[in-house]
């Protein structure tokens, strides 16, 4: 008697701890993204359990097909025509579905085969399958990060290319003409050499700030800071500095200054460079016709728009014109 006792009190505690085991596989099947399935070989059903002993879904081979995406129909069929090949191997695949979770996710689901036995033979294939959303999320993410950066890599490498050769070109000019001082030379000359050496000059400063506010932006350091400025005086400055060494016989450069005054609270100097490269840009490529720079103040809103009748943008450009380092005619920073 005393040993039926503790017979019973072991399998009590056998049944405890098996209990335990089932209520964790059930927490893990719940909370922890992984379900038991099993698949049918006769009748073709895979089965997925939504705990032990409990069908969340049965579905036929037709169906399932219906969730799977197509660039997953292939290794899903391949598992089941293994499996109804009754192959004795472990099966283990990661298929995409057209479900996507309430993130946004395309739900990615891994399935874990294995053969299970009766009389020798192969009756049905158990296992688990295990919802890896949000690892094949953060791998797509993690690729598409490491294909820019390496695109990146190769436009930068290309820039510094070009830029090197851009900027040895108007250096050289400087050089070069300064060497002239020394040979002999008349008074006129002399003018030519010096107005040479102004344009390579401004040429190689104007590209060398451009490359170095570049810098500055990939560090991190421009700050914005807000200051009253007159508007009105600031822009009728800034188009008429822009437009001084570019403008065309023919072409009209106007400017539609609705106030006499414009105070404002902006980063002038910020605000100056994005009108300068706009102003600049409009002048560069018009040769007949007219640059309009006009503006309104709506609000809290500083409204600027600049118009010209030149050459515009080839329509195969205009989807690359916010890329980094990408210039109209491979000149310049490609800060513009």
């Amino acid at each position: 008697a005393i040993q039926l006792l503790q017979n019973i009190k072991q399998l009590e505690k056998m049944n405890a701890e098996v209990s335990n085991y089932i209520k964790n596989i059930d927490y893990v099947l719940t909370v922890g993204g992984v379900s038991m399935v099993k698949y049918n070989v006769s009748t073709h059903i895979l089965t997925i359990y939504s705990e032990i002993n409990h069908e969340k879904y049965a579905l036929t081979q037709t169906r399932l097909a219906s969730f799977i995406s197509e660039e997953s129909k292939k290794k899903a069929l391949r598992i089941l025509n293994k499996m109804d090949g009754m192959t004795g191997d472990t099966i283990q695949e990661d298929l995409k579905t057209v479900i996507h979770k309430k993130s946004g996710v395309p739900l990615h689901l891994q399935f874990h085969f294995f053969p299970s036995y009766e009389n020798g033979k192969i009756k049905e294939y158990f296992g688990m399958c295990r919802d890896i959303s949000d690892i094949k999320a953060l791998e797509e993410k993690l690729a598409q990060e490491t294909l820019r950066a390496q695109e990146e890599e190769i436009v930068k490498n290309t820039f510094l290319h070009n830029k090197s050769h851009e900027i040895r070109t108007p250096l050289t000019s400087v050089v070069g003409f300064a060497e002239l001082f020394e040979m002999e030379h008349t008074p006129e000359e002399e003018t030519v050499f010096i107005d040479e050496i102004k344009h390579s000059s401004a040429a190689l400063l104007k590209l060398i700030n451009d490359i170095l506010f570049l810098s500055r932006l990939d560090a991190g350091m421009i700050t914005i800071n807000h200051k009253p400025i007159d508007f009105a005086k600031s822009i009728d400055l800034r188009c008429k500095d822009a437009w001084a060494s570019h403008q065309v016989e023919g072409v009209d450069y106007i400017i539609k200054n609705p106030y006499k005054k414009l105070v404002i609270e902006i980063d002038e100097p910020n605000v100056a460079m994005v009108l300068d490269k706009i102003v600049t840009n409009a002048a560069q490529n018009t040769k007949k016709g007219q640059v309009l720079v006009r503006y309104d103040y709506i609000g809290d809103e500083l409204l600027v728009s600049v118009e010209d009748t030149g050459k515009g943008i080839p329509e195969a450009a205009i989807k690359h014109i916010f890329e980094r380092f990408v210039t109209g005619a491979n000149t310049g920073a490609g800060l513009g």
